[in-house]
């Protein structure tokens, strides 16, 4: 099976790909619908981060809801309404104008080039991020979406697609094979949608997601840059806002599994700390600033948009599931970091364990995300899941993507097969398969990460203002659970002490907390702040295969506390 890189050497990882930065010419693109134009935002309301305790019935829309409107449809797909948007045909514009009604809905949003700066050896080089569709799946909350949050799931590696954590019972769907037998896909008993209106979005150029060339035909091949990847992710969540004002201003989760919780800590600095992306050491995106600070004016109108607690009312909460929060700077030279075969000796694992998993033989990991796969590439199953007819997504089609880059086979995995999709889709080149579960772009030099600030340190950093709730699961020798709060209090020039509370509180099921306290002298907004931290006995590093239930029920918990 393929050992998780990231946790077991960190450091390692930035030695095994050949950088790849270099711009490609190449020749115009066919059949591209408006692939280079500039996402429009719409105009959305203004107001704050909606209350969760208010609800309504005008325009309430259900799980099932497949955007019918009273009066004939004006224009359906998105396409006609925004050239850098493609999704299913059943989200439709009303007759007269306006948003379509929150319902399920699939597709691609372009995050259109803009320039870039990031460090190469001793020097910022400057230069273009293609344009980017990434693909995202959304189902609205079961009740009164318009005043629920917004979870957002994206799964690590780095370079996975959201596939596991959209596949794995957070979802309505699920086609965990323990679950759907035969059928290949059921209904979710522990949908996320309880609470919250969720949101996919794979990462650029995994799963779904493709870049293209730019309007000249170069296609620039930039190395994978962690701030670029969170930053596109970040440009990515704010296009969906902006392009569904009923829930623009509402509360966003992000959501991170494994080398997602890396992610959601620099998206984090990047939301919280937007002034940064300006005159950051490693890397800088002025476009992506601009972007934040147009959303926080627009949706909190009588605040400043540059302080850190107006973006916190909106972007102040991450579920990071069995995240790691260390990755290729100088951090490892001397965070704590747990090595998956000791830390089988402390959690009695069996022998020949699943790192993954480790009550279970090696490989059960792997087996079931290929079951997985199989179906998540069956159109008529990924339908279902998505509650989408996928083959009205007009971007989907082999037609629209002329100038698609190559994103295989280089450091890349997919489904085994994918000829159904080829079937509904077209042929596309063997470098440029439909669905890719894995994808990664050669790595920066190690310079990069040398001059950086630390990614568990933008982690600590955004603590005071994001209420953070970390899983602590017992089979998990990946990502070993109790080196968080030694890698947290690592950086003891902001943190005086990180301290693990197992203590009970209230009448909660799984009790567990990290109580950090900060430095005074840091220079941080609280001296303290408590990050719920409840232990899976039976789970592994998918917290959501061996305990849905239960952590819904935590984050649920979490979320309605004040």
């Amino acid at each position: 099976m393929t050992i998780d890189v990231l946790s077991l050497h960190p450091t390692r990882w930035a030695l095994t790909l050949p950088l790849t930065f270099a711009v490609i010419g190449c020749g115009p693109g066919e059949g591209d619908v408006s692939a280079s134009a500039t996402a429009t935002a719409t105009e959305g309301s203004t107001g704050s981060a909606t209350d969760d305790s208010s609800s309504s019935s005008a325009g309430e829309t259900t799980g099932e809801t497949t955007g019918e409107t009273t009066g004939a449809a004006a224009c359906c797909g998105c396409l006609c309404v925004d050239p850098a948007w493609s999704c299913g045909a059943n989200t439709c514009t009303p007759e007269g104008g306006g948003p379509a009604p929150l319902g399920p809905e699939a597709g691609f949003l372009t995050v259109p080039e803009h320039p870039i700066e990031f460090l190469l050896g001793a020097d910022m080089l400057k230069g273009t991020a293609p344009p980017s569709r990434l693909w995202y799946a959304f189902r609205p909350a079961d009740e009164a979406p318009e005043t629920r949050p917004l979870a957002i799931f994206f799964n690590g590696g780095p370079g996975f697609s959201s596939t596991v954590l959209f596949s794995y019972s957070t979802s309505p769907s699920t086609l965990d094979p323990d679950l759907v037998g035969d059928a290949g896909i059921a209904a979710n008993p522990h949908s996320w949608t309880r609470f919250a209106n969720v949101l996919y979005i794979d990462p650029p150029e995994t799963g779904f997601s493709y870049n293209i060339a730019l309007p000249d035909g170069t296609k620039p091949m930039l190395p994978f840059i962690p701030e670029h990847d969170a930053a596109v992710m970040v440009q990515g969540l704010l296009g969906f806002l902006a392009r569904h004002p009923a829930i623009e201003g509402n509360r966003v989760i992000l959501v991170g599994e494994s080398w997602g919780g890396v992610r959601a800590s620099v998206m984090g600095q990047q939301l919280i700390f937007p002034g940064e992306t300006l005159d950051s050491p490693v890397y800088r995106n002025a476009p992506l600033h601009d972007a934040v600070l147009d959303h926080l004016t627009r949706v909190f109108p009588d605040l400043p948009p540059d302080d850190p607690s107006t973006a916190a009312q909106q972007f102040g909460h991450r579920v990071l599931i069995q995240p790691s929060i260390v990755f290729a700077s100088a951090e490892n030279a001397g965070v704590p970091s747990t090595p998956p075969d000791q830390a089988a000796e402390l959690l009695g694992c069996i022998d020949d364990f699943d790192y993954y998993q480790c009550d279970e033989p090696l490989d059960w990991t792997s087996k079931r995300a290929g079951a997985m796969l199989a179906r998540f590439v069956d159109p008529t199953i990924l339908d279902q899941a998505l509650a989408v007819e996928v083959d009205t997504i007009a971007w989907m089609h082999a037609d629209a993507r002329g100038t698609a880059y190559p994103r295989a086979p280089l450091n890349a995995t997919q489904a085994a097969d994918q000829a159904a999709l080829v079937a509904l889709f077209g042929p596309v080149g063997d470098e440029d398969p439909y669905f890719l579960n894995f994808f990664l772009r050669g790595a920066l030099p190690l310079t990069y990460y040398d001059a950086h600030p630390g990614y568990a340190r933008l982690f600590v950093r955004t603590l005071p203002y994001v209420r953070t709730f970390v899983t602590h699961a017992e089979k998990d020798t990946v990502v070993y659970s109790l080196d968080l709060p030694p890698q947290i209090a690592w950086h003891g020039d902001l943190v005086a002490a990180a301290t693990l509370d197992e203590s009970p509180v209230g009448d909660e099921a799984r009790p567990g907390r990290i109580l950090v306290e900060f430095q005074p002298e840091s220079g941080l907004s609280s001296l303290s702040h408590t990050i719920r931290f409840p232990r899976y006995e039976a789970a592994g590093h998918l917290v959501t295969v061996r305990a849905a239930a239960e952590l819904l029920a935590d984050v649920e918990a979490w979320y309605a506390e004040p």
